[in-house]
């Protein structure tokens, strides 16, 4: 998902060390609790689907996520959101306004903006946690090679003038 590298030089300009970090999309997946996310998902179906199978009372179905609009979410699954006709793309439409407000009722939970700003923030963490940790990494190998500083710098720049 993302390399940073870095070129650490002498007073000479020789390449002394390089180094670098990573930042996979499987480290940025795990840490910031998509995956989390994703496995709580799946055993919400699975949950749904076995309180299906047992028959068991509205009331306690309830208490499972989006288990008010299971209806609403068979309905729509049942239509493409991408129509190849124009009578397919008539019966999204009819769908998607059909049940719209049961749907928008239960999406505009705060559980959901919470869930969606818990993923948010996972992430933005995840990514400034790598760069912190580059940053780390960088100041202390210049502690290790100190850089030459400016004036040895400008003597070099005019030396090759």
């Amino acid at each position: 998902m993302a390399t940073v590298a870095h070129e650490e030089r002498s007073a000479a300009g020789t390449v002394v060390s390089v180094w670098q970090r990573s930042l996979t999309s499987g480290q940025y997946y795990r840490d910031s609790g998509i995956n989390r996310q994703a496995q709580a998902t799946k055993t919400w179906l699975a949950q749904l689907n076995r309180l299906n199978r047992l028959s068991i009372g509205l009331a306690q179905a309830t208490k499972i996520w989006l288990a008010k609009v299971k209806p609403q979410l068979t309905a729509l699954s049942r239509v493409s959101r991408k129509p190849s006709s124009l009578a397919s793309y008539r019966r999204f439409a009819d769908t998607v306004l059909a049940t719209y407000d049961a749907m928008w009722a239960e999406v505009s939970k705060p559980r959901w903006a919470n869930a969606k700003f818990r993923l948010y923030c996972g992430k933005k963490r995840v990514v400034a946690g790598f760069w912190s940790k580059v940053a780390a990494a960088s100041v202390q190998r210049s502690k290790a090679f100190p850089s030459p500083g400016l004036d040895v710098l400008n003597k070099q720049q005019h030396q090759v003038l």
